[in-house]
């Protein structure tokens, strides 16, 4: 077998250099085509909410997704953080996507659903998605709601079942229809475990001041008035803010329940479960949707416990803690929901439209 470099020699002096003006034209054409692609690529924005990136809950459950649509899928990806809290902070993040020629953005909260509403408008080219509140109204808006409820009801049944005391709490981080939701899921799941059992309620922060969402000390605090007033175990809804729940828990060695990403190994054996609300899975299957140009603008996308939209933990730090009758208990909680043999009540959507 001749060497390559034989055979263009041969070819040289046989065909007198007709063979190179051909094969320049074929690297200009393959470089121009590499060129093209990689201009056709879409690109997949991220807006996020005051915080961390690596909050441990709401903005990292958002960014751990964007990463796996990029690895499921070959998009090009980028995010904005907002450094304070306040709507206007999340406009500039949106704004910014906009003018770095994002195809699809992504906002999440409370915050992103008013932003997106105002911007989207203006930029009919661009395909939003927002996160946590649903928009019907706007053609090139869609938006993905997850069954809060249906989760936080397994948790309440959890508490309650669990709770040495029967005394229970709730911690929710800013007084918004959204955190009510999870309250009233919750409560529901509590009185299914134990009617007899007491609820006690707060909120650190109420709207416009999303600071809630952001502030483990307060969130200490908070907690740890609860536990020294006979509270055992806490369902923390606060965003980063449940860091700090969960430390007084540990502290006071108590328990607590997480919230939107795994925090079970943040206080192993005080932390029980986690109530997972899987942004993540919803960003990889509506970029999925997008490619494949079937993401419909006006629509709201559900996530719920029977798609994988919203799950508990496998309780690994606590489950002989727990006992395994409770534990099978709780996995038959999610089963009648999934199989609509028990029925959650769902205000969030009610509640944003008073």
């Amino acid at each position: 077998m001749f060497p390559l470099f034989t055979f263009l020699s041969f070819l040289r002096h046989a065909q007198g250099y007709i063979w190179l003006p051909a094969l320049i034209c074929l690297v200009l054409l393959s470089t121009a085509r590499s060129s093209l692609a990689q201009e056709n690529r879409i690109k997949v924005g991220l807006a996020l909410g005051y915080g961390e990136l690596e909050d441990m809950s709401f903005n990292q459950m958002q960014y751990n997704g964007l990463i796996r649509a990029s690895q499921a899928h070959d998009i090009d990806i980028t995010y904005r953080l907002s450094a304070e809290e306040g709507e206007e902070n999340m406009l500039v993040n949106l704004t910014a996507l906009v003018n770095e020629d994002c195809d699809l953005i992504f906002a999440g909260g409370h915050t992103g659903r008013e932003q997106v509403m105002a911007i989207a408008p203006e930029h009919p080219h661009i395909h939003f998605v927002v996160l946590d509140n649903p928009v019907r109204s706007i053609p090139n808006v869609s938006s993905a709601v997850y069954a809060q409820h249906e989760g936080s009801f397994v948790v309440g049944y959890l508490a309650a079942r669990f709770s040495p005391g029967k005394r229970i709490g709730f911690i929710g981080g800013v007084d918004i229809p959204v955190i009510q939701a999870f309250y009233r899921g919750f409560e529901e799941g509590v009185r299914h475990g134990d009617p007899d059992a007491s609820l006690i309620v707060t909120y650190l922060s109420e709207a416009p001041d999303f600071s809630g969402f952001a502030d483990p000390d307060k969130g200490y605090a908070l907690a740890e008035a609860m536990y020294q007033g006979g509270v055992d175990t806490i369902y923390a809804v606060a965003g980063a803010t449940n860091t700090g729940v969960i430390r007084a828990a540990e502290t006071n060695n108590a328990y607590v329940i997480g919230v939107d990403s795994n925090q079970d190994h943040l206080a192993r054996g005080h932390v029980l479960t986690s109530m997972l609300k899987r942004l993540d899975v919803s960003i990889v299957d509506l970029v999925g949707k997008y490619l494949q140009g079937e993401l419909e603008g006006g629509r709201v996308y559900e996530y719920t416990y029977a798609n994988n939209g919203v799950s508990i933990t496998e309780m690994e730090f606590t489950r002989e803690l727990i006992g395994e009758d409770v534990i099978q208990e709780v996995r038959d909680v999610e089963q009648a929901i999934i199989e609509g043999r028990i029925s959650v009540t769902n205000v969030h959507e009610e509640l944003l439209n008073q």
